[in-house]
């Protein structure tokens, strides 16, 4: 569904977005409850607020990467926001670990300054015990409502950023291993590898962890699913990321001349589709495709 468009750029949200909306918006509303001494009305309204700057951060997030890439001479198709954050559609991949790199660290480079800006900010409008308490939604926080919202995007930002630099493909984290693997063996494919392995491993390693604390930790099941979904993502990425591997490493020095079928089976254009299917298709039972020639040749 396509929002807008930013430096040309388009930029727009699957429809399994509204669902994480709907449960980010929920989820904060019930934490803000206690941490903010206001009206139903208000904390709904700061609820919202914060989900939508959020959301917004992760637009600018990608936004690094897509600006980082147009430098690097790739064409962006888009910025799409979907379940479980947002991703950057590139035309090619990079061709150089110098530019794996820049493209992979631009974004939370970005979210880094995001982090810097609304820090200062928070601490300036609310001091700093004021602006810790509020963004950890703690109780005793005795904060207004912009300051909530502006320590909350410290607060979630910065979860943002550990978590994607986390050196595990496809996260960006993963991308700068990739990069820095590339740049030592001197091979793509085998630094994608490497880090496509370590991205199956970490996703494992949620899926478990959020198993865990659905069946071990009492009150925690949604974050256990969460996780454990979100684990399953990133190891299905991954592992998606070493079978693209795979075949390209298969295809390399393959022509076209050496895969296609140099004397084609042909019908005639101008033969009756009656005598086709007796001297063709009844022949050449599962036959997956005739090439048609016309009488010129062609």
């Amino acid at each position: 569904l396509p929002l807008l468009r930013l430096f040309g750029i388009r930029v727009g949200v699957n429809y399994s977005w509204f669902l994480v909306l709907f449960v980010v918006i929920f989820v904060l509303w019930d934490s803000l409850s206690e941490t903010l001494d206001a009206s139903e009305t208000t904390v709904y309204v700061v609820a919202v607020v914060a989900a939508a700057s959020f959301f917004a951060s992760i637009v600018a997030h990608e936004l690094g990467h897509a600006l980082a890439a147009r430098r690097e001479g790739i064409a962006v198709e888009g910025i799409d926001l979907f379940l479980f954050g947002g991703v950057m559609k590139m035309s090619r991949d990079t061709d150089s670990p110098g530019a794996e790199f820049r493209v992979a660290v631009a974004g939370p480079l970005v979210t880094l300054l995001l982090v810097v800006l609304a820090s200062l900010t928070a601490v300036l409008l609310a001091g700093g015990d004021s602006f810790w308490d509020a963004a950890r939604l703690s109780a005793a926080a005795d904060a207004s409502p912009v300051e909530v919202v502006v320590s909350l995007l410290v607060s979630m930002n910065l979860v943002l950023l550990l978590f994607n630099l986390v050196p595990a493909f496809p996260l960006d984290g993963g991308r700068i291993a990739r990069a820095a693997a590339w740049k030592l063996t001197g091979d793509r494919h085998r630094a994608t590898r490497f880090a496509a392995r370590i991205g199956i491993g970490f996703g494992w390693l949620l899926m478990l962890g959020g198993l865990a604390l659905v069946v071990l930790v009492e009150g925690m099941a949604f974050d256990g699913i969460w996780f454990a979904a979100l684990g399953w993502l990133l190891a299905s990425a991954a592992r998606g990321t070493l079978a693209q591997t795979r075949f390209t490493e298969q295809l390399a020095g393959i022509t076209v001349a050496d895969v296609m079928d140099a004397e084609p089976v042909t019908i005639p254009a101008g033969l009756p589709a009656t005598r086709a299917y007796e001297d063709f298709f009844l022949r050449y039972q599962g036959w997956d495709w005739f090439a048609i020639v016309e009488q010129d040749g062609r």
